[in-house]
């Protein structure tokens, strides 16, 4: 992995696009991750100014309803789905059936790769991905 960018400059050189919000940094967010939670917000705030255009897909809506559902935690639940619902900081995607099928046979033939993952890159391609590691890639 190369060198960190700072924040800023990330959102910098991002101004006036689309960013696709993998579930990693709106649960960093969530769950006030203290290594974390700082970064994500900036670009969390980024999107509330317009500065940017964050997007995200069901399968990141999934992955967070996990542990609430899981802990029996409505209201952490509620939230999360209002969140997704409002459109406020992001848009959420539906992930078409063909995608999701295409992942689950490419998770079949790779044991290496979770079914999720193909599906938000489904979503980020060819846009900006903004990642659990904070890097910006070209897809």
């Amino acid at each position: 992995m190369g060198a960190l960018i700072a924040p800023s400059e990330l959102i910098q050189r991002v101004r006036g696009k689309r960013v696709y919000r993998d579930s990693a940094p709106i649960g960093y967010v969530l769950e006030n991750n203290p290594r974390y939670a700082d970064i994500a917000l900036q670009f969390t705030d980024a999107s509330e100014r317009n500065d940017l255009f964050g997007f995200t897909g069901t399968m990141a809506l999934v992955e967070l309803l996990v542990k609430p559902l899981r802990e029996q935690n409505a209201a952490l639940a509620a939230n999360i789905k209002q969140l997704f619902a409002s459109g406020d900081i992001f848009t959420c995607l539906e992930h078409p059936h063909d995608t999701l099928m295409l992942s689950a046979q490419l998770r079949a033939a790779a044991t290496s790769i979770l079914c999720w993952v193909n599906s938000h890159i489904s979503l980020a391609v060819p846009l900006h991905s903004l990642r659990h590691g904070f890097g910006l890639k070209n897809c």
